[in-house]
């Protein structure tokens, strides 16, 4: 039996652990190539196929369209909150002309009426100041008879270029049919009354695309819308002074009025608020009932 030779059992336990190093080096380095190999796809794919940027990609869309339909929503609550207060401004101002002109206040005595009537007027003129601000923040969501509410009131303030461009939004802003006929009759009134802006030719104009609008309708209601634009703009002639072209235009309310059933009261108070009208006119061919 031989004896261990120790000096060759040093040599090949050395062999055999640098061959276990070699081996885990070499499957190290494998590794590490393969990781290159890997990245370098990575980055010859197109940006929109790698699936890293796909990921951050979506979370920022996500975060984008979620951040942009809580600002819209906020948004639009905010501007239909702004829209009811204004909806209860010109219901208030409505209400203080209501107020100004009824019976206790035409009751008071003079003394009494010099103290309630510019508290009255203070009040109109703050609250038509804060529906004008709130206009202009939601311009997009004012309809044209709140336009008109705003237009009448600048004109009483003597505001006729406020008042102006209030009618024409109003205008803008108006559905074909009644809610046209309406803005367009407005129109026609502003420009024929007596104002730093009156122009005859114009109203004239609007008043019959305010009449046309409705000509040919046959519900009651645009009957007698048809019927008070007439009236109104004949008796806007008289007061211009020209009974020639007023008279058609009030013979023709008449007949419009007279064909309403009575059982639609407008079109009997309609005529009588006529008829009573032209009693301050002597000498225009009056008729009645």
């Amino acid at each position: 039996m031989s004896e261990e030779n120790p000096a060759v059992d040093t040599v090949q336990k050395t062999h055999a652990v640098s061959l276990t190093d070699i081996s885990a080096a070499v499957n190290r380095l494998r590794d590490e190539v393969d990781d290159l190999q890997l990245l370098a796809a990575e980055r010859k794919k197109p940006w929109y196929k790698t699936m890293s940027n796909l990921t951050s990609v979506a979370a920022l869309v996500f975060a984008v369209g979620t951040g942009s339909y809580s600002l819209w929503a906020n948004a639009a609550h905010d501007a239909q909150a702004k829209h009811d207060s204004l909806i209860k401004i010109l219901q208030d101002i409505m209400s203080l002309r209501l107020e100004s002109s009824n019976s206790k206040l035409n009751a008071m005595t003079p003394e009494q009426r010099a103290d309630v009537g510019p508290l009255l007027n203070t009040k109109r003129v703050v609250l038509l100041a804060a529906a004008r601000s709130i206009v202009r923040d939601i311009a997009s969501r004012v309809t044209s008879p709140e336009y008109n509410v705003l237009a009448l009131e600048s004109s009483s303030d003597s505001d006729f270029k406020q008042a102006e461009r209030y009618y024409l939004l109003a205008y803008d802003v108006s559905e074909p049919g009644l809610g046209r006929a309406v803005a367009l009759r407005s129109l026609g009134s502003f420009y024929m009354s007596l104002n730093p802006l009156q122009n005859v030719d114009n109203a004239r104009k609007y008043f019959e695309r305010s009449a046309n609008e409705v000509r040919g309708a046959s519900d009651l209601y645009s009957r007698y819308t048809l019927a008070f634009t007439l009236h109104t703009w004949g008796l806007a002639e008289l007061s211009n002074g020209s009974p020639q072209k007023a008279q058609p235009l009030i013979d023709e309310a008449r007949t419009t009025y007279k064909a309403i059933p009575d059982w639609f009261p407008p079109g009997r108070w309609g005529l009588d608020d006529l008829e009573r009208s032209l009693a301050y006119y002597p000498g225009l061919n009056q008729k009645t009932r």
